[in-house]
């Protein structure tokens, strides 16, 4: 009985541990699955530039140009019918996303679901580590 005040003090010791070790792991945990989520926006992005491009070069010539002035006409309307800085880009920017419409090219969390159900019934970052789904 006189030991009995001596493991007391190492339980308590080890339910600290425990209670940190465990907040550790789900901050690694989390950090983990941003970095998955990270990683899965960077293939969408890359994979909608190439779908956009590849059905910008089977569009008609004229049908591209015709909605590259109606961009750029519509671009300059929005700014008060004056170029703003970095038009060229912006005219860019928003072809792409005038051409994803039309061809209906699936937003990022529509993409995620169709093309990685697999992923998201068991995340892994392709590093071996599975990480846990968010509780419902």
């Amino acid at each position: 009985m006189r030991h009995f005040g001596a493991v007391c003090s190492y339980v308590e010791d080890a339910l600290g541990a425990f209670a940190s070790w465990k907040s550790k792991l789900q901050r690694d945990q989390a950090r983990r699955q941003r970095r998955c989520d990270e990683d899965l926006r960077v293939r969408f992005e890359s994979w909608r530039r190439l779908a956009v491009e590849r059905l910008k070069t089977r569009m008609a010539p004229d049908a591209l140009q015709r909605l590259g002035d109606e961009v750029r006409a519509d671009v300059i309307a929005s700014y008060g019918g004056v170029e703003p800085p970095a038009f060229e880009t912006l005219v860019r920017i928003r072809v792409a996303e005038r051409v994803s419409a039309i061809h209906q090219i699936p937003s990022f969390e529509l993409w995620r679901r169709r093309a990685h159900k697999d992923e998201l019934d068991s995340p892994s970052c392709g590093d071996g580590v599975v990480v846990a789904k968010a509780a419902p």
